[in-house]
């Protein structure tokens, strides 16, 4: 290779590296370990053909894969609030023998539970992806804000198209909860 076209290339490479590390994402180490999980229970409960990107993004997005992770409310690596962890293990008793929350296991099966169940909840969408960012809206904002949230939408099949009737501080953490699972992770997490 002639030397200017090495030297491009090395700045070319260069290039890609600083945008990755400044603009992009990269999947934490640690969810490599949770990764046979994930797979596991995405077969599980929806079988072979489901795409697990959308899940291991939303796990992303909530806790960095992090198993101790935290917030004012919520805990582990789905982020389950009490309540919702307490309607969980009501809704799937073999939930109840592991552990909890903060259980990376129980999170992780928890979370793919409950987003298929969600995604039975709001089926009334002309796209997938408006079906998956309902989805996402619902275990962000809670399915109770969505469903009111709809019924005051006159294209209720576009999820573009939903209302906001919360405080707008409250929608826009929704709206860029599921814009950044959907546009920023979920192609980060691509055959993973």
């Amino acid at each position: 290779m002639k030397p200017q076209l090495f030297l491009a290339w090395l700045l070319a490479m260069l290039a890609i590296a600083i945008c990755c590390l400044c603009h992009g994402e990269n999947i934490p180490l640690r969810a490599h370990r949770y990764r046979s999980d994930l797979r596991k229970e995405v077969i599980r409960i929806w079988g072979i053909n489901q795409d697990r990107a959308v899940f291991a993004a939303q796990i992303h997005q909530e806790s960095a894969w992090r198993p101790e992770a935290r917030s004012k409310y919520a805990s582990g690596l789905g982020q389950f609030t009490p309540a919702t962890e307490g309607d969980m293990n009501r809704w799937y008793p073999e939930l109840r023998d592991m552990g909890g929350a903060l259980n990376p296991r129980w999170a992780i099966r928890g979370l793919v539970l409950y987003d298929r169940r969600l995604y039975g909840q709001f089926n009334k969408f002309d796209s997938e992806n408006d079906h998956w960012c309902a989805v996402l809206h619902a275990y962000n904002a809670g399915p109770g804000s969505l469903q009111r949230e709809l019924r005051a939408c006159h294209t209720p099949t576009i999820y573009a198209s939903i209302p906001c009737l919360r405080n707008p501080q409250a929608c826009a953490e929704t709206a860029g909860y599921v814009r950044r699972i959907v546009h920023v992770l979920k192609p980060l997490y691509e055959g993973f």
